[in-house]
């Protein structure tokens, strides 16, 4: 006998079973009409909300949405529903309420409808949709029930039981252990490519699965996005689970940032599908991400490591010929962790660079002269033996002289060990701010903010080279010379040194220059100029530290050392016959 309700003296609610699913095993992803329910009110009223309960979580198992749930209201005294028959009377503007300590209790309203003395049905057709925390079902059965018509009690209306059959079990599974699964031990570098960071397996058991997407979160003291871009990160499928020995076939993935920075959602160009070999089965399938370091940082944390979250894969399970997709594996688990891997350390190497002579490392010569230029007064080498870095500042010791005789300070990097005018180009120069104490020699990489970064590869050495002008006399002869102090990188790095003395400078050694204005005699002062000028003394007599020059200047007659007195330092500069003076052929050169 069919019952027949009356609610608010007016509305007569009457169970309508017309059209309900069919069979009542269903599966995931079906759409099904659960409820039917026909209203009379001879003297006319308005509907405007129904209150439903669930013996099943309505949040773990249906989706409150006007697309995903709806009633559907079919006009006549045996309405039956069909599927795309009927008005759908809820919309964008329904308000859709869960309520209830089990979230079981559903209350549609915010819509309008006429009841009057003929029959109208009204069908509750849902979308049976386990993509939110839906637990493994063992398997789930639930029913839906009408308890309120317009916020009033009525004798309850009960619709069928349904069954979830087969659900597809999705299962995540690490494969992390460096030694068995060819996880990464090392300390990492820029530049390294092939880094092995994460492995997983995918079970996935009952029914067929396309998986979609896979969100793996780094681990950093920062964001995952600046240490590896999203088009470094690459998946491979392995036929076993280590990835050094087995075979990794590429898998396409379209990759972007999650909404947290940490995360890289590896999304997958075309789904990976998952069928296993009966209705009990199960298939495995495994997975290693691997990176390229190809993102240049200023500084490295300490170490990174990888993970899988309990929402980390997305699949679309294929059941009973109907599709859904899941944001969750199902059952839901633990944080998969990886493996730690740690950042190399920079191990830097500053090596002076200062041999004087043609095998050496194209340092000027040790005496100088006034106003002479571009002098290539220190050499150094920088070795990178760890992760990328860059320079922020060198400091040398240098001799205090006053007043301070050097200017126009530049320097030069590269990838020669021995400067040469090719070295000392514009694009070679290296930017920042030169700045000198009476002790202290400081290039300066920060300032301004516009100066390009210095960098030091791993496992590369680049050479500089500091140039400078002597315009300024000094009071007295001395000596100078540069000598370390310190180097400071943008990233903390173990450093070693290694000859880093430079060359002794002579400066303010007076300079003869031979003329042989009057004959062959080194000790007659008139065939001498003196730092330009005629002279009362000649080189090598009053000191062991005069610098000579032969071949600087025209000269008249050929030189002709007679005595034993000799100069600390004779330097030949361009001895020509028929250029620089005398044409006799007897010309010898002192050295």
């Amino acid at each position: 006998m069919i019952s027949t309700i009356k609610v608010q003296a007016a509305i007569v609610a009457t169970a309508n079973t017309n059209g309900l699913t069919s069979p009542n095993t269903i599966s995931a992803g079906q759409r099904i009409a659960v409820l039917g329910v026909t209203l009379t009110d001879p003297t006319g009223s308005t509907l405007s909300s129904l209150t439903f309960g669930c013996d099943q979580s309505i949040l773990n198992y249906f989706t409150k949405t006007s697309s995903s749930m709806s009633l559907v209201r079919i006009n006549g005294a045996n309405a039956t529903y069909a599927p795309g028959s009927g008005t759908v009377i809820t919309g964008s503007s329904t308000s859709f309420a869960v309520s209830g300590s089990g979230s079981n209790t559903l209350t549609i309203s915010n819509f309008t409808q006429t009841i009057n003395a003929t029959p109208a049905s009204f069908f509750l057709v849902v979308t049976f949709d386990v993509g939110g925390n839906a637990p493994t079902p063992s398997p789930v059965s639930f029913s839906f029930n009408l308890s309120q018509i317009n916020s009033t009690a009525t004798t309850t209306i009960t619709g069928p039981t349904y069954t979830w059959t087969n659900p597809a079990i999705v299962t995540v599974t690490g494969n992390n252990v460096p030694k068995d699964n060819g996880i990464e031990v090392n300390d990492i570098y820029y530049t390294q490519q092939g880094i092995c960071v994460f492995g997983f397996s995918i079970t996935v058991a009952n029914n067929k699965a396309l998986i979609t997407q896979v969100a793996l979160s780094a681990a950093l003291s920062g964001t995952a996005a600046p240490f590896f871009s999203t088009s470094d990160v690459y998946v491979v499928e392995n036929n076993g689970t280590d990835f050094n020995s087995g075979t990794n076939t590429p898998v396409p993935t379209t990759n972007a940032v999650g909404s947290n920075s940490s995360t890289v959602n590896l999304n997958f160009n075309t789904p990976l599908e998952f069928t296993p070999s009966s209705a009990t089965g199960s298939i495995t399938r495994n997975f290693f991400v691997y990176i390229n370091f190809n993102s240049n940082f200023k500084s490295y944390p300490n170490a990174v490591s990888f993970s899988l979250n309990p929402h980390a894969v997305a699949y679309t399970e294929i059941s009973g010929g109907s599709a859904f997709t899941a944001q969750t594996v199902n059952p839901p688990q633990s944080v998969i962790n990886g493996y730690p891997i740690a950042f190399a350390t920079p191990s830097i190497m500053f090596t002076g660079q200062n041999i004087v002579g043609s095998s050496g490392n194209g340092i000027s010569r040790t005496t100088l002269t006034l106003n002479q230029t571009n002098i290539v007064l220190y050499g150094f080498s920088v070795t990178n033996t760890g992760s990328q870095t860059a320079i922020s500042n060198i400091q040398l010791n240098m001799t205090g002289i006053s007043p301070a005789p050097f200017s126009n300070y530049r320097v030069y990097r590269s990838t020669s060990s021995t400067f040469t005018s090719a070295t000392a180009v514009p694009a070679n120069l290296v930017g920042g701010t030169i700045s000198t104490s009476t002790t202290v020699f400081k290039l300066d990489l920060t300032t301004p903010s516009t100066t390009p970064s210095e960098t030091l590869p791993f496992n590369q050495t680049t050479y500089y080279f500091i140039m400078a002008d002597w315009l300024t006399p000094v009071s007295a002869p001395t000596t100078f010379q540069f000598t370390y102090r310190s180097i400071a990188l943008n990233s903390g790095a173990t450093i070693g040194t290694s000859n880093t003395d430079g060359q002794q400078f002579s400066l303010g050694i007076p300079t003869y220059d031979w003329t042989g204005a009057t004959n062959s005699n080194w000790n007659d002062v008139t065939n001498w100029l003196k730092n330009g000028t005629s002279t009362t003394t000649v080189p090598g007599i009053s000191s062991s530290r005069d610098n000579v020059r032969i071949g600087y200047i025209n000269y008249t007659n050929n030189n002709n050392l007679t005595n034993n007195n000799t100069a600390a330092s004779i330097t030949i500069g361009n001895l020509q016959i028929g250029r620089f003076g005398s044409n006799s052929s007897a010309a010898s050169a002192v050295s």
